[in-house]
């Protein structure tokens, strides 16, 4: 075999952050990479911090490593979304919620910079992860859907019971009189 055709060997340590790369990417509704140049240990420590109590992790990973685990489950990203330092925030629960918390925190703190993501094994923008970060939250809608399916039983039962009202006010009316 010559030396051109021969794969390298990859250290067992980086095989197995490779495969939790993959994984992270597979179980994710939503990964977002993003520019953290600039940010303190302490701004790092109240991203996560923030991130956490919307269900989100932060992950900081070498980018070539990063870049083995895109093309082993090929997607398509452009180069620049691996390039520089990067964070990998991910949420296997809701994508809106975790859009949402990094949007927000990015407009607090210049420093992080969006730089695009993988929405269901796709790459998004920049622009995309935004515009998600707009659109409801998942316990909005199902309150949404709730109040939907309330009112008209609300509105059902008070015209039920109006007629019994109105009856118990024109009876109340008649003792009146007679009083």
């Amino acid at each position: 075999m010559s030396a051109e055709t021969r794969q390298p060997t990859i250290r067992p340590e980086k095989v197995a952050t490779i495969e939790q790369i993959t994984g992270q990417l597979q179980n994710s509704r939503l990964v977002v990479l993003s520019d953290y140049r600039g940010m303190t240990a302490n701004e790092m420590a109240e991203l996560r911090k923030e991130l956490r109590g919307s269900g989100v992790s932060a992950n900081i990973y070498k980018n070539t490593l990063a870049r083995r685990a895109f093309n082993d489950l090929n997607i398509e990203f452009p180069a620049e979304l691996l390039h520089g330092p990067t964070i990998m925030i991910s949420t296997e629960t809701d994508a809106v919620e975790a859009s949402k918390a990094v949007v927000k925190f990015s407009k607090s703190n210049e420093a992080l910079k969006i730089k695009g993501g993988v929405l269901q094994n796709a790459h998004v923008d920049e622009s995309t992860i935004k515009e998600l970060a707009k659109l409801p939250g998942r316990d909005e809608l199902v309150a949404k859907a709730v109040g939907l399916i309330k009112a008209p039983l609300t509105g059902l039962v008070a015209n039920l019971s109006s007629p019994v009202r109105g009856l118990g006010n024109v009876l109340t009316a008649i003792q009146n009189k007679k009083d």
